[in-house]
């Protein structure tokens, strides 16, 4: 989560912006005023209050994806966000490894797509379903 919002302020930058911290700061800001979910609106709560430890490092060069791994000492609770495997998230897709998903997402989807599964009582057997699923309708 914290990298997809990072990548897309970043991306919406100019580049003599992507040098001027309050510039990060206002897109930034400008992406929390209409947020485009509930967890983006989570995301921008904890993060209002440190825009500062975004916009330094960002406006030096560093990737989004180790500004957020430097968060996960600040604002912890901002590494428990994160997109769902359908659950208000991407969805899943025939390419995702269904193997790094949870449980939980993994019936969200079943439940979700009307799946039948029987018996789904382990993980394995939830993927299985899902296989089966994308294998009979190859046009998704």
């Amino acid at each position: 989560m914290c990298i997809k919002v990072l990548t897309e302020v970043h991306g919406g930058l100019s580049a003599a912006d992507k040098k001027d911290i309050l510039a990060i700061e206002s897109r930034i800001g400008k992406f929390c005023e209409k947020p485009s979910g509930e967890k983006e609106g989570k995301f921008c709560y904890y993060v209002d209050p440190i825009k500062r430890e975004i916009s330094q490092p960002m406006k030096n060069g560093v990737p989004p994806a180790l500004i957020c791994d430097r968060l996960k000492k600040k604002a912890p609770e901002i590494c428990v966000l994160r997109f769902g495997g359908g659950v208000g998230g991407a969805p899943v897709k025939r390419d995702t490894d269904l193997s790094k998903l949870k449980v939980k997402d993994l019936k969200a989807f079943i439940a979700e797509k009307q799946i039948p599964c029987n018996p789904c009582t382990e993980k394995p057997d939830l993927e299985a379903a899902i296989r089966n699923f994308f294998s009979a309708h190859p046009e998704l």
